[in-house]
């Protein structure tokens, strides 16, 4: 007689234990395709998912607290969290205390916008206002954590990739370290992402509630930060395409978004043109061109340090500036940033084909560079004034690696390994935008977000700190992203099997 044959019930269980043991990877880490998971349910992430969640928030409390500390025990010195524009919002918000009025020197201020000093006020009634100002924006970026997992929740309705994307901000380096630093990024960046949740909830629901609420925390990111006053009106604009379809019900819903989102941008503009005679919502854009990309461009043609000419443009406070310009000694704040804004776009417009490479380079930085010179500063293991940008500036990039590879090793390889993690954040979140099939709209809302905050920060002054507002959704498709690579990985392993 031959071999017996094996019993039906065992190719089964084979075929069974290939599916449910190969496939449990896939099941359980997996369910993009909004139905429910094959097999068996699956109950831990159900019960555990918030506890998941809890964990990470923790995580994210406890690195930047121990960065803080640990800054703090290497320096013995508070001043290792300030940066130098620092001051320039620490002085208006002593200013409302003490006078009552948003100012600099007893000068009307019209560079900074008032909601970072409001901010900064809460730690100076308390008194330590350093530790009161790092302790609430160590909470704010958990409270992003969470903003991150719920936002991905509403994108992808998958509780796995909302963890990924929740854990991969939790460990994000530049989030971790401008939660301890005394500049407004933290606090921007919590009022995007909450601009973006209810911008989405909205988009998904039609609720007027998310509608208004997501206007308002525009607008009051833009008080913090003046670098969203344009997302204003691209954001109207892509509601109204949008809209389109059902003009008569959505036109109105999209005015609205307009008026909550720039009615008190507006209010500020009016306080502007009363006390100084400037109709903007800030000077920084002006003051930008004219004493960074105007000196970088000068700095190129005439062959002198970017320092040195900015010193000839006049920078350094208006006692400088009206040394170099006595003709405009008469003239009020407003005037002399009008003058700035229009001689600066004279002379960008004669040397455009020079500032477009200049500015280019200020993209790439902003995209590319990791940070480590910061983390370096706040150990005390790097000079706290000056840096790298002048000196790149001046020489160019390549010639500045070198450099570091032979003077300064430890420094070079902080730029290595922590460039390998930012490529590593982009590598997933480029997987994750470039596989998903929902909706197209949110898609090119949440991409041309991160587009729009790069692209902006191009020129002399790119620094990786523009970036902070980027990486919110780059961790929120990353965490799509390596649920997609994950996917991939397993369909593999099981057609080998």
């Amino acid at each position: 007689m031959g071999p017996v044959p094996p019993h039906p019930h065992r190719w089964h269980r084979r075929r069974m234990s290939l599916r449910y043991g190969f496939g449990s990877c896939r099941r359980r880490l997996l369910a993009l395709d909004g139905g429910p998971p094959v097999g068996p349910p699956t109950s831990w992430y159900e019960e555990g998912g918030g506890k998941l969640l809890l964990c990470f928030i923790l995580l994210a409390f406890a690195l930047r607290l121990v960065l803080g500390v640990i800054s703090l025990l290497f320096t013995h010195d508070f001043s290792v969290f300030h940066s130098p524009d620092s001051v320039t919002y620490l002085l208006p918000a002593q200013a409302m205390l003490s006078l009552g009025a948003f100012s600099t020197h007893g000068i009307s201020e019209i560079v900074r916008t008032p909601g970072y000093p409001l901010f900064l006020d809460m730690g100076l009634k308390i008194g330590r206002w350093e530790i009161v100002t790092i302790t609430l924006q160590i909470l704010l970026s958990c409270a992003t954590v969470f903003l991150i997992f719920k936002l991905a929740m509403l994108l992808f309705e998958n509780v796995r990739v909302a963890l990924i994307s929740a854990f991969l901000y939790a460990l994000e380096p530049l989030s971790v370290l401008y939660s301890v630093k005394i500049m407004p990024e933290t606090l921007f960046t919590f009022f995007l992402m909450s601009f973006v949740y209810f911008l989405v909830r909205f988009l998904k629901k039609e609720s007027m509630r998310d509608l208004c609420f997501s206007a308002l925390s525009l607008a009051t990111a833009t008080y913090v930060k003046p670098i969203s006053y344009f997302l204003i009106f691209l954001t109207t604009f892509a509601l109204g395409i949008w809209g389109i379809q059902y003009i008569k019900r959505r036109f109105l819903r999209v005015v609205l978004f307009f008026a909550i989102a720039f009615i008190p941008v507006v209010l500020w503009q009016m306080r502007n043109l009363k006390e100084t005679g400037y109709s903007g919502f800030s000077a920084v854009f002006d003051k930008t061109f004219y004493f960074y990309h105007v000196a970088s461009l000068e700095a190129q043609t005439q062959k002198i340090p970017f320092d040195r000419a900015r010193e000839i443009l006049g920078f350094g406070g208006w006692e400088k500036y009206n040394k170099k310009h006595p003709e405009q000694l008469s003239w009020t704040q407003g005037q002399k940033f009008k003058w700035m804004r229009k001689e600066s776009f004279r002379i960008l417009k004669k040397y455009f084909t020079s500032y477009r490479w200049i500015y280019t380079q200020g993209v790439l930085r902003v995209l590319l560079d990791p940070c480590a010179v910061e983390y370096l500063r706040l150990l005390g293991k790097y000079p706290r004034r000056g840096g790298l940008l002048k000196q790149i500036l001046d020489q160019g990039v390549i010639k500045i690696l070198k450099q570091l590879l032979k003077k300064k090793p430890m420094l070079f390889w902080s730029y290595f390994l922590m460039g390998i993690v930012l490529i590593f954040y982009f590598i997933l979140a480029s997987l994750g935008i470039f596989s998903y099939r929902e909706s197209k709209f949110i898609l090119f809302l949440t991409t041309a977000l991160m587009g729009y905050f790069i692209l902006i920060s191009g020129g002399p002054q790119g620094l990786a700190r523009f970036r902070h507002p980027v990486m919110p959704l780059i961790s929120l498709w990353g965490g799509y992203g390596c649920l997609k690579l994950v996917s991939w990985m397993n369909n593999e392993l099981i057609r080998k099997s």
